[in-house]
């Protein structure tokens, strides 16, 4: 849930705006001692709506569609679907202190792959659903150089959580095993900053440059093991589960433009890393204000 409360019923928000968002990502990480990489590939949309400019409230939906594949076995292959609610909000506290929160609740269709091994190489397929909410409060300071550069450092933290159902893997053969439900969930300190400068190329048109670093550090994390039963009356076997990367660095830049304070058009780019891990990941937004 977002944190309005600096928003009264009081509160005039008369500005307002739509706006849709592509984006398209890969990934890549490496292989660990016991637990084989994999390349990511996602593309999806984001429709919004906002109101308000001082105190702004906002709220969205996302469509991402992504794969999964083994570096080691390209047959083992994940295949996701993932429906994505998000309430967000930023107030004003001063002319250069803000607030900004944001909220999200998920929901994800899982179909999955997996190379048995042995001479045959038997396929296994598995469906599951996984049910995630996470949300994020951040405290920025809006510092202006002069009245086309700004500086906004920022600080807070994050969280989400992510509960997997559980699920059954089946053979042509008949035969089958249970994989018990999982939950991963990570809580992280954020520091980040950011430059934009406003370049105004006529009465009607602005072109807005940005560039931005961020600090994802772990504070608490947890992935669970996974859990598979072959036979009832056997006891189950536990796969340890890797451990979670805890810091992930984050470097982007966009381009904006704005015609007549109506319409924005911006392109943007962003590199994320952790340890063995890297993704590329590009975006392309239109936004109309009335």
């Amino acid at each position: 849930m977002i944190d309005v409360s600096g928003i009264s019923s009081g509160d005039i928000l008369d500005s307002q705006g739509v706006w849709i968002k592509g984006i398209y990502s890969t990934a890549s990480k490496g292989n660990e001692a016991k637990v084989e990489g994999y390349k990511f590939t996602s593309s999806g949309a984001t429709i919004g709506y906002e109101l308000g400019d001082d105190k702004m409230i906002g709220a969205a939906f996302s469509y991402i569609v992504s794969d999964l594949k083994g570096k080691v076995n390209s047959a083992n292959k994940s295949d996701y679907t993932t429906y994505v609610g998000t309430l967000y909000g930023k107030v004003d506290i001063t002319n250069e202190f803000f607030v900004s929160a944001q909220g999200s609740i998920g929901k994800t269709d899982i179909k999955r792959k997996r190379n048995a091994g042995g001479t045959a190489n038997t396929i296994i397929k598995s469906k599951t659903k996984s049910d995630s909410i996470s949300g994020r409060l951040e405290v920025g300071y809006d510092y202006k150089v002069n009245q086309q550069l700004h500086v906004m450092p920022t600080t807070g933290f994050s969280f989400i959580d992510v509960k997997i159902d559980k699920y059954k893997e089946g053979e042509a053969s008949g035969l089958s095993r249970s994989i018990a439900k999982r939950k991963v969930s990570k809580s992280s300190f954020l520091i980040g900053a950011s430059t934009f400068y406003v370049s105004e190329l006529n009465n009607n048109t602005k072109i807005i440059p940005e560039l931005h670093v961020n600090l994802n550090q772990a504070i608490n994390t947890k992935n669970s093991d996974t859990v598979i039963t072959i036979i009832d009356e056997l006891a189950p076997i536990t796969v340890t589960a890797e451990k979670l990367p805890k810091t992930y660095y984050n470097i982007g830049t966009s381009v904006k433009s704005v015609f007549k304070d109506n319409i924005e058009v911006s392109l943007g780019y962003d590199l994320d890393m952790a340890k063995k891990f890297t993704s590329h990941t590009g975006n392309l937004k239109l936004k109309v204000n009335f």
